[in-house]
């Protein structure tokens, strides 16, 4: 496994000092003969007002030596830009994944948006709650799955 991240402009500034790029490279085996891979791209962009990002896997596995190799791919794209400057922060996401590479109908896309709130100054504590819409539509399933969207609230605390 093997993980790096780079700020490519740590002193650009306040526009450019927030990027970062990171990969990630995991491979092992599920038995030997059984190769699992994965491999992640990610970009991310922290401002004071947005933080974005762009996600992008690659994988490979094969569950068993007399099992063929399985191809997967996906993106995800996701943004949380604060409203104001009281604690309210939105939460935009997509994801695209490709489960089976060789079967180009079975695909998943979910989208989940919400806005959380920041309890402010806690002494050192973080409080936060978020209000969710979380959507999953998956086709060329067999069996066929059902779509789903769930709507939820989260807490976050830290201490």
């Amino acid at each position: 496994m093997v993980r790096g991240t780079v700020r490519p402009f740590p002193l650009g500034g306040a526009m450019l000092k927030g990027l970062r790029l990171t990969a990630f490279v995991d491979e092992d085996h599920y038995v030997e003969g059984a190769k699992r891979e994965r491999t992640i791209g990610q970009v991310t962009y922290e401002h004071p007002l947005v933080h974005a990002g762009l996600d992008v896997l690659r994988g490979k596995d094969r569950t068993s030596a007399t099992k063929p190799q399985i191809s997967e791919k996906g993106w995800s794209i996701w943004v949380t830009p604060k409203l104001g400057t009281k604690g309210w922060e939105a939460l935009i996401r997509h994801d695209d994944y490709l489960p089976n590479d060789a079967i180009h109908s079975q695909k998943q896309k979910r989208d989940i948006d919400g806005i959380a709130y920041w309890v402010p100054n806690l002494s050192g504590k973080t409080l936060a709650i978020l209000f969710d819409r979380d959507s999953l539509k998956r086709t060329g399933l067999t069996p066929a799955a059902p779509n789903t969207t769930n709507y939820e609230v989260k807490m976050l605390l830290s201490f």
